[in-house]
């Protein structure tokens, strides 16, 4: 299983845009195609409409950001999301520890006997 993470997400909402077409073709190419997304970029999606919501004095100003907010349980509704429980919990603050924005490699996969 691959998790895709809240900018990818992002950006497979909206077929229209040119980053769209490139992590696609990405995705087609990967040999494991279990696609799944974090109940943390959920949550993310979420918080962001209503912060964008919350932004907007004028009502006409907040149509947009609730239209956006309802069309997420549609597109969310397509995803396998993975649980935030102490398993995950647990490798976050593994992972945390080892230091800021470092990029993972099969030395992360630990739980997949041979990679």
């Amino acid at each position: 299983m691959i998790l895709l993470d809240t900018d990818h997400l992002s950006t497979l909402k909206y077929p229209d845009k040119d980053r769209y077409t490139d992590l696609v073709a990405r995705m087609n190419l990967s040999a494991d195609q279990d696609f799944a997304i974090t109940v943390i970029s959920v949550e993310e999606q979420f918080r962001g409409w209503m912060a964008a919501i919350a932004r907007e004095r004028q009502v006409r100003q907040q149509v947009r950001g609730y239209r956006e907010m309802a069309g997420l349980f549609d597109f969310l509704g397509g995803w396998t999301i993975a649980p935030f429980d102490d398993q995950a919990a647990d490798e976050f603050k593994r992972l945390r520890a080892r230091g800021p924005h470092r990029q993972h490699g099969p030395e992360d996969r630990h739980d997949r006997p041979g990679q």
